[in-house]
This record gives C-alpha cells, sequence and structure tokens, in this order.
C-alpha cells in the first residue's frame, strides 16, 4: 500500500475513475440518522446469503443518501449493525476513523425498548441487569456488563423493557433475554450515544443537525 496526501496526490481506481479523498484536518464528516425497518438487512452486499431475499441497506437506504455509499469517496457506511428484526436508529457516516471511534467498547451507551413475553419476574430482570452468560459463541468475553434495564409498561401476558448498554455483542439483548426464557416480540433502538431517533418516520433517513453532529464528534473524543 501506499501513504497519499490529500491534495497533493491524486488516486485512480481501476473501473471507476478518479476519486477525491477527504481532508479530515478541514472538512467535517458526514453522520447520517436512518431509521431501519424490519427485514432491512445491514449489509452493503447485493449477494450476501444473508439476504435471503430480503433487501439489503445498500438497497433501501433512501437518496440522497444511497448515492453516497460506496463506490462513492469517501464511502457512507453504517456504525455497528442492526439486526435484521429489529428496528430503530442507524448512525452511518463517511468516516472511517468516527465509525470505529464510536464502536470502541463503554464510549456510546445506546438505548433500546423491547417487548417480551411472558412478564419478566423480579428474579429475570435482576440477573438481566447484573450480567448474564449469553453463550455467543465467545467464551473469552463471559458474561453481558451491568446495564440499566426498566420496565416501562407491564400485563400478565408481555411487558415492554427499556435497555441501556454500553456493548454491541451479536444479538445481545435478544439472547440476553433467552437467557431468562423471555422471548422478544419487538426490539427497537431509540438512541445511540448523544443521538436520538426522536419523530424520524420509519424508513427515512437525514442529516445529523450541527449540534447532534458536535455531541457525536464529543463523545468519540475528536472534538
Amino acid at each position: 500500500w501506499e501513504l497519499v496526501t490529500p491534495g497533493d496526490d491524486s488516486v485512480v481506481v481501476q473501473g471507476f475513475g478518479a476519486v477525491s479523498l477527504p481532508n479530515w484536518d478541514s472538512k467535517a464528516p458526514l453522520v447520517v440518522l436512518y431509521n431501519k425497518p424490519a427485514d432491512v438487512v445491514v449489509t452493503m452486499r447485493a449477494d450476501d446469503p444473508c439476504l435471503d431475499g430480503r433487501p439489503s441497506l445498500a438497497s433501501a437506504l433512501p437518496e440522497p443518501w444511497r448515492g453516497l455509499l460506496a463506490p462513492h469517496v469517501p464511502a457512507l457506511r453504517p456504525v455497528g449493525r442492526l439486526d435484521a428484526a429489529s428496528v430503530g436508529l442507524l448512525l452511518m457516516t463517511d468516516s472511517s476513523g468516527l465509525a470505529a471511534s464510536l464502536l470502541e467498547p463503554g464510549v456510546c451507551e445506546k438505548e433500546y425498548l423491547l417487548r417480551v413475553s411472558p412478564n419478566p419476574s423480579a428474579t429475570a430482570l435482576t440477573k438481566l441487569r447484573e450480567g448474564i452468560d449469553i453463550k455467543d459463541g465467545n467464551a473469552n468475553r463471559g458474561q453481558t456488563q451491568p446495564c440499566e434495564v426498566t420496565v416501562v409498561s407491564a400485563s400478565e401476558q408481555n411487558a415492554v423493557l427499556r435497555f441501556k448498554i454500553r456493548e454491541g455483542r451479536n444479538r445481545q439483548l435478544r439472547r440476553m433475554c433467552a437467557a431468562v426464557n423471555l422471548t422478544v416480540e419487538w426490539l427497537l433502538r431509540v438512541r445511540v450515544g448523544p443521538v436520538a431517533l426522536g419523530n424520524l418516520p420509519l424508513g427515512e433517513a437525514r442529516r445529523a443537525s450541527e449540534k447532534e453532529l458536535d455531541a457525536v464528534m464529543l463523545a468519540a473524543g475528536q472534538a
């Protein structure tokens, strides 16, 4: 590989042409909020076997943001994942450095609403809060970290729970609930770090406000 300097070097990509590299010293990263619908798979590959007939992020993301995905340079990319069955906030950015910083363990608290059945017992809630072995295929990671779990509403049949976590393990909340014999009926992510989903319509996307961008940069240690 070769080190290139924006403004001094020119880069041509075979099959695409000349690309203009951003100078992050003078250009603010682009951050986009996307309200991901259910069944949209967070992948850029049209041939990803995980799609199984479902739409990819690359096909579901509305314009003009879809046009900023690869091969556009700098390419808009998701910050982490949100499993296909889940709905809600997915942050995207054109800065790989910002994305990497936000994905560091403990940097961004993420907030979710889940409806589970049956109504969890006090013992189950304590286990969820204190940490639990989710058997995600990575024994070295041990139990989940302690997290905040509150009951938003409850009936005899089910309950809506609010989770606030600082990890991002594979299908973590679904595995945590399964470990205490709870079935997740729906899962909605409402916040990533300082950025909330708010009233953004399902399937729509928007640019982060200046205030939101400043807060994201501060959270990532890049302010």
